[in-house]
């Protein structure tokens, strides 16, 4: 089977080669056939991609220990649901999935277009082929997960057990799917330029893309903290490690471009600009799928190093200098249509948006590749510590929270201040008061005084009181016209589903903040040894320690300490698990969620009857968790609207020409910069 598979993957790279030659062929033809013929080589690729997923998975699931990649991701003891999760476990393994994400993203692209005059569609698609001819390249010749050994052993190396987790059998495909995603804008955008059709039409066919791929990465990041929550055991969620900011640092450009994007739909202008925050969102996928298979850093979440570094970073920088040169060579294309009128616009605020998050993304960017360019060019080993990126990304979020509250009160071109002001009173005293009894109530609860959380907090209640102010004011509008107040409610989000749930994505954001916040600022960490009966008070929870128990799971040894509450008579079971020839136990933590807060719990240690316990209260973390849940239900909903604005700039794609007989006539340059179109 594993001979198969790689069959498979090398037919499916042929198709991807052929796809290219017969498009480019097309272009320059102008040939309807070749077209056609090319469409049809890119669904061959992800059919031939499924089989070789599909071959792979059976040697998973029958642990075909011969075949190396399963050798060193499993073993007999697994259960079915881990053997098939362990697919993208490994590097070589991963990589397929990759590869079959995006074919199938490439193949719903090009197979979308019910007719052939769609003038953007021939070039998004070779850009696709191209990213998926360098990818099947790395799965055929650098990488292959089909690679045998003719010494196999009778088990597997097994799963770490640090992924025997649901979070974390789903976090790398969410992860995958966001990162490949942004390859979809990216061919639009790019093939626009190649096409001639420089306008706004490219924003409008790429934006349900990039919120496809922006939602996966959400719900990645966040699946992820989750998973550190609950598996490592150290009281924390997020640890600036080099390759969740790798992942972090796209997403924020994803969010930079989503805005602007919205800007140069209405008006015309950020052209350049968001041509730039494409290339880099796309580039910054392709940087931390290196740093995540290079080795470069250390960090929990690589791969061994790999070898392919080289063609990773070779194909990055290939990235570049083709999106820099596509950009320059059609700069006429990008002239902005229109000009800002007044700082007091939603023009100026989206900007400001975009500045902020940039810079909270270089912050990232920066202390991230500090220690490579500190021991690389200055002989120096240095590493970043957290407070580094959280006094850094810190305040651009908090600026961040004002200016998205603020541009509730300006509409487009220009607006008065008076109408301004006027707006945002009642923001602006809620979120006074917010920091006001912060900076009160902070020294007798946690004995200092935070400024950050004083900014923090009043800018948060200021960005979630200014957009409740947004809907208390539309659904007046519609209650003052005659719609009863489930009307007005069920109308703002089915004839405007971008703006409203864009809102409720916006205090999602206020609420997770202010549970980073909370939990990042104010945690208390305290650790105890307790024995059998003894009494211990930790956050204001009475607790009494029980005992600690012994049991086997299969052939793991698990010891539990036991905690009950004497308040509620809950009991809370904090434990460690043994692996057979690991020699460090992994902790499973016990929480106790709360509105206010966590108490979580880590068995450190056991000895003669003594428990080793870690106490964390971690105040305000659970909005985070509400906030994330709120952002990616949002998210969820958006997408499966079927919004007028999808249909008008699918209309606008497929009829920028006339068709005579089945032919197309392109009314600017083609390929070749000639005015003629396709012709059969």
């Amino acid at each position: 089977m594993a001979r198969v598979g790689d069959l498979l993957l090398w037919g499916a790279l042929s198709m991807s080669l052929l796809s290219m030659a017969l498009t480019i062929y097309g272009l320059r033809a102008r040939s309807v056939r070749a077209w056609h013929s090319a469409r049809g080589a890119v669904v061959a690729v992800a059919m031939l991609v499924t089989g070789a997923v599909g071959v792979l998975e059976y040697e998973l699931v029958t642990s075909n220990f011969s075949v190396v990649d399963v050798a060193e991701n499993t073993s007999r003891n697994l259960s079915l649901f881990l053997k098939l999760t362990a697919l993208w476990s490994g590097s070589a393994g991963s990589l397929l999935f990759w590869v079959w994400v995006l074919s199938l993203y490439a193949a719903y692209v090009v197979g979308r277009s019910a007719h052939d005059e769609a003038p953007i569609v021939p070039y998004a698609g070779l850009i696709l082929s191209g990213v998926s001819v360098f990818y099947l390249a790395m799965v055929t010749a650098v990488v292959p997960p089909f690679t045998t050994t003719t010494s196999p052993p009778y088990d597997g190396n097994g799963l770490d057990p640090l992924l025997q987790n649901v979070w974390m059998a789903v976090h790398p495909p969410a992860m995958y799917m966001g990162f490949i995603g942004l390859t979809v804008p990216f061919a639009w955008g790019m093939g626009a330029l190649w096409a001639r059709r420089g306008g706004d039409l490219w924003v409008r066919l790429s934006r349900r893309w990039l919120l496809v791929a922006w939602t996966f990465l959400t719900a990645a990041l966040v699946l992820g903290g989750y998973w550190a929550y609950t598996e490592l055991g150290w009281g924390g969620y997020w640890a600036w490690d080099p390759v969740e900011n790798a992942a972090f640092m796209p997403w924020i450009v994803a969010t930079a471009l989503i805005h602007s994007g919205m800007v140069q739909e209405r008006r015309g202008t950020f052209r350049v600009w968001n041509m730039l925050l494409l290339t880099a969102a796309f580039g910054l996928a392709v940087f931390g799928t290196f740093l995540t298979r290079s080795g470069f850093l250390p960090s929990i979440h690589t791969f061994s190093q790999s070898p392919v570094s080289l063609p990773l970073s070779l194909f990055f920088a290939g990235t570049l200098a083709f999106s820099v040169i596509t950009i320059v060579w059609n700069r006429d294309l990008l002239q902005d249509a229109s000009r800002w009128e007044s700082y007091l616009s939603k023009e100026f605020a989206f900007l400001l948006n975009n500045v902020l998050l940039m810079g909270a993304a270089f912050s990232v960017l920066w202390g991230t590749l500090y220690p490579i360019i500190s021991r690389d060019f200055l002989g120096q080993e240095m590493t970043v510590t957290e407070s580094f990126f959280t006094n850094a990304v810190g305040p651009f979020a908090v600026l961040l929270l004002v200016a998205m509250g603020a541009a509730t009160a300006v509409g487009w071109r220009r607006t008065s201040w008076r109408h301004a002001v006027r707006l945002l009173v009642w923001p602006v005293s809620v979120g006074c008061a917010a920091a006001l009894a912060t900076g009160l109530l902070e020294p007798p609860l946690v004995h200092h005084l935070d400024w950050r959380a004083v900014a923090g907090f009043g800018a948060a209640a200021f960005a979630i009181t200014a957009h409740v102010g947004e809907f208390g004011r539309a659904i007046r509008a519609r209650l003052v016209a005659g719609h009863s107040l489930t009307a007005a409610a069920n109308d703002l989000f089915t004839r405007h589903p971008h703006r409203y749930l864009g809102y409720v994505v916006h205090i999602a954001f206020a609420l997770m903040f202010i549970g980073i916040a909370g939990s990042w600022l104010f945690q208390q960490r305290t650790t105890l040894s307790v024995t059998n009966g003894q009494n211990v008070t930790i956050g204001g929870v009475p607790m009494t320690f029980q005992g600690l128990s012994q049991r086997m799971l299969g052939v793991n040894v698990v010891e539990t300490a036991i905690l009950r509450n004497r308040a509620t008579g809950g009991v809370l079971t904090p434990e460690f698990i043994i692996y057979p020839g690991d020699p460090a136990p992994l902790a499973r933590v016990a929480i106790m969620h709360g509105i206010s807060g966590d108490l979580y719990v880590v068995l450190a240690g056991v000895k003669s009857g003594t428990a080793v316990l870690e106490f964390f209260v971690n105040p305000l973390v659970t909005w985070f968790w509400g906030g994330a849940l709120l952002m990616i239900g949002c998210m969820v909903l958006l997408l499966v609207t079927n919004p007028r604005e999808k249909t008008e700039a699918e209309r606008e794609a497929r009829g920028l020409g006339n068709t005579v007989h089945g032919a197309y006539l392109v009314k600017d340059r083609g390929f070749d910069g000639n005015s003629q179109g396709w012709a059969r």
